[in-house]
């Protein structure tokens, strides 16, 4: 089975990035992974409203690695969704 091109750890991306917003409330006020993120892309916490980035983009001058915890559970939350 292929891979489906997950980045490498010492990647500075997006998809590394704490402020690359994976869920957003919903109406419940439960979170829920934004409308995008199936197809590998989310908004930015420091970017422009409405606008999302690629997994795969290079990071900007806002970048925060996130924890080891959290990279497991987005890296989860990716395959589980098939992005």
């Amino acid at each position: 089975m292929a891979d489906k091109g997950y980045l490498k750890m010492t990647e500075q991306t997006c998809y590394r990035c704490r402020y690359w917003q994976t869920s957003e409330p919903g109406k419940d006020k439960e979170p829920r992974p934004t409308p995008m993120l199936r197809f590998g892309f989310a908004p930015c916490a420091k970017g422009e409203i409405s606008r999302y980035w690629s997994r795969k983009a290079a990071a900007c001058k806002h970048y925060q690695a996130i924890g080891a915890a959290a990279q497991k559970r987005r890296d989860e939350m990716m395959k589980k969704l098939g992005a």
